[in-house]
């Protein structure tokens, strides 16, 4: 069987499993230089934060554990003491957070280099890096512009989601349960244009909220579609490397938490394994999101195509004018 290692294209034209294969395919041709540049920008963020939240975690996990049995330390459980612990671990799971945010910048800056370069196996790290550094205020503010608009929205579906509880409560519930899990999905369908804010934001240079707009007209009628794409992906990652690692986390937890002393620091360990799992969960959407915006995009406006159109004239003038050189003489 012959493989074909040209150059993918972004810009064409593909249905949903077929922007799922390309990314796998994308995935598996880059790993090389998408592991090195991930591991020199993104995971020692990722590595510090995980590290100092499963350690603070762990900590006020051992304490919760002692007050439950009875043998508790009290300077150490006061509240003074758990608050301490409970702010060094959100602070620490900050920077890793900030973390995510560079794993994203890198896996769509790679994107760019690559849709420049003839040759994308001459890309380097330090090149990836400089278009980090270059758009990291960018990539920062999208996700505090998305966080914002998700927050906003959520205070009004908390007042419908009322309402559907109110409806399950005062009337027959076989009619209540579908118009309460009505409700949860037009939410949901409402965060759908959200998963390809970065992208257009970078390829467009729109603002978060112009972003989403474009993001929605570009979804017309496929949205449903797209969130499967998306549940898709996430199931296709974490079937791999995530439930077995879900798994045993919730098994140590368990046994840290019940009853067993001596397996508090495995908590640190499996904290910093979940949180490379979920890094390449995020690489895997990210490249599935670059695929599939370019995919609409040349469904809705054939910018490929058009692109195309002056060299395809140019060709013609060119062989018109052979022609009648030869005509000539």
């Amino acid at each position: 069987m012959q493989v074909d290692n040209a150059k993918i294209v972004f810009r064409k034209i593909r249905n949903l499993s077929e922007v799922v294969g390309v990314s796998t395919e994308f995935m598996r041709r880059n790993y090389k230089i998408i592991i090195k540049a991930l591991l020199a920008i993104a995971f020692p963020l990722i590595f510090l934060g995980l590290l100092g939240n499963s350690i603070f975690t762990m900590m006020m996990l051992t304490g919760m554990k002692d007050v439950f049995g009875g043998m508790a330390n009290q300077d150490d459980l006061s509240l003074d003491a758990f608050s301490r612990y409970a702010g060094l671990s959100w602070l620490f799971m900050l920077i890793s957070y900030l973390g995510t945010i560079m794993v994203t910048a890198v896996i769509y800056e790679f994107a760019r280099l690559y849709a420049e370069y003839d040759n994308p196996n001459l890309i380097t790290v330090n090149e990836i890096w400089t278009r980090v550094k270059a758009n990291v205020g960018m990539y920062i503010l999208t996700t505090l512009g998305v966080a914002g608009l998700i927050l906003l929205s959520i205070f009004p579906f908390y007042i419908v989601l009322a309402a559907g509880v109110f409806l399950v409560v005062t009337i027959h519930w076989v009619i209540a349960i579908p118009i309460f899990f009505i409700l949860i999905a037009l939410y949901v369908y409402f965060l759908v244009p959200f998963s390809l804010t970065y992208v257009v934001r970078l390829v467009e240079g729109k603002g978060v909220i112009a972003a989403y707009s474009r993001t929605a007209k570009l979804m017309a009628n496929k949205r449903w579609k797209i969130l499967w794409l998306f549940v898709l992906a996430f199931l296709i990652c974490y079937s791999v490397v995530g439930i077995p690692s879900l798994l045993v986390s919730g098994f140590v937890y368990g046994l840290t938490f019940i009853a067993l002393k001596g397996w508090e620091p495995l908590i640190v360990v499996l904290q910093i394994v979940q949180g490379v799992v979920s890094m390449f969960t995020i690489v895997f959407i990210a490249i599935v999101s670059v695929f599939l915006y370019f995919s609409l995009v040349e469904q809705h406006e054939n910018i490929g195509t058009l692109s195309i159109i002056p060299t395809i004239a140019q060709h013609l003038e060119t062989e018109d004018d052979t022609v009648n050189n030869s005509f000539e003489s």
